[in-house]
């Protein structure tokens, strides 16, 4: 327990002797420490942070500047899952948010990946963040939001009081989300959301207007700009119509039947909706046609699947400088497949679960021409470190 003025690795820190700072956490300069709070071992707080009274930041926190935590919030809880066996796990808090009172906020269930919350966030009284969510920034959560595992919220982010979002489900920038709404699948980006079961209520026009960096021809083109972002919304809308039809067919073959008819019956629903997808895949980019250029297309693909198929490529780009425009080409090949398939997948997991399948084959395949990944790995970070960058 810390007294009065703490000094911590030569951080100066405002804590009270009436709060529990673990000797082990790393405390920043100017960091305000109220009586009754309490911080962890294995935290980091960095400069300029405050929790107030009865606030508690656990271990596996790692906490960056100008946050501040209300009374009776909870960060770096222990995950609310059953995978978890109590290993080492983290929660990541970006700079600048504010963590009004009672929030939980879960950390990840594994040592891998973690709970991430970015820079400038407002989380409104009495909501809750789930084990390895991850809300991009400059996001509000109004009051008593429920926020499952698993989860994206992009940035500029609205999600109105007592909002609920399932787990696994992705929320798109500037997206608006109003009181009450239960969503159960993946929101496009720049919408309005309302009602339940939720629906497309409009562009967020209002709000991209007062705090975007948007002119008026990308927002007031209305006609175009509704009619695409019905296509896009219509293509989730219909992604989860077809697999709540697959559940249902394998739930009542699983309560109904046994032996080989039920694992026939089970297979049967997965192939039917297979069948659904191909059958639906190809409507978007015909549907988009109409109001987009090929480009325009690929931006709202890249934009439905997180934008990973450019990261990744520039990845391997910059991990491995000597690729020939061949070994290029194969790359880019195999990730244009990949994001076709997870265009449809089933939620945010299983599409980066379908660029993880190909990036096996990718380094299987860069295997094969001769390059040591390990070693170019290697050396790779050695050049991101040696330009200021981070692992």
């Amino acid at each position: 327990m810390c007294r009065g003025i703490c000094t911590l690795k030569t951080f100066t820190a405002m804590i009270s002797p009436l709060s529990h700072v673990d000797p082990s956490a790393k405390i920043g300069q100017d960091v305000t420490i109220h009586p009754f709070a309490f911080v962890d071992a294995d935290v980091e707080i960095g400069d300029g942070c405050e929790i107030m009274p009865y606030a508690s930041v656990m271990r596996g926190t790692r906490m960056g500047k100008n946050n501040k935590v209300y009374q009776g919030a909870i960060v770096g809880a222990d995950p609310q899952d059953f995978r978890w066996k109590g290993g080492e796990s983290y929660c990541y808090i970006g700079d600048n948010n504010v963590i009004r009172e009672s929030v939980i906020i879960n950390r990840g269930i594994s040592s891998q990946g973690g709970t991430r919350i970015g820079d400038g966030c407002f989380i409104f009284a009495n909501s809750h963040v789930g084990h390895d969510s991850h809300i991009v920034g400059k996001c509000v959560l109004g009051n008593n939001v429920m926020i499952a595992g698993d989860v994206e919220i992009d940035e500029c982010t609205i999600l109105s009081s007592a909002v609920i979002v399932h787990e696994g489900c992705h929320v798109g920038k500037w997206a608006l989300v109003k009181g009450g709404c239960r969503i159960g699948c993946n929101v496009p980006p720049f919408v309005i959301i309302a009602h339940n079961p939720a629906s497309y209520y409009g562009i967020n026009a209002v709000v991209m207007r007062k705090d975007g960096d948007f002119s008026e021809s990308d927002i007031d083109d209305a006609a175009k700009a509704k009619e695409v972002t019905n296509i896009v919304a219509n293509r989730y809308f219909k992604l989860n119509d077809i697999y709540e039809a697959r559940d249902a067919k394998v739930k009542a073959a699983k309560e109904t039947l046994t032996g080989d008819a039920k694992n026939q019956a089970v297979q049967a629903a997965q192939n039917e909706k297979d069948a659904a997808l191909y059958r639906s895949h190809f409507e978007i980019p015909a549907d988009l046609s109409r109001y987009l250029t090929p480009a325009q297309i690929e931006a709202v693909k890249d934009g439905m699947t997180y934008g990973v198929l450019k990261v990744t490529y520039d990845s391997h780009l910059d991990m491995i400088p000597t690729l020939t425009d061949e070994e290029k080409a194969q790359i880019m090949a195999w990730l244009i497949e990949a994001r076709e398939l997870a265009i449809d997948a089933e939620n945010s997991k299983m599409k980066h679960d379908a660029f993880g399948k190909y990036k096996g084959r990718i380094n299987n395949y860069l295997t094969g021409r001769g390059y040591n990944l390990t070693k170019e790995r290697e050396e790779w970070y050695k050049r991101i470190k040696a330009r200021g960058g981070e692992i």
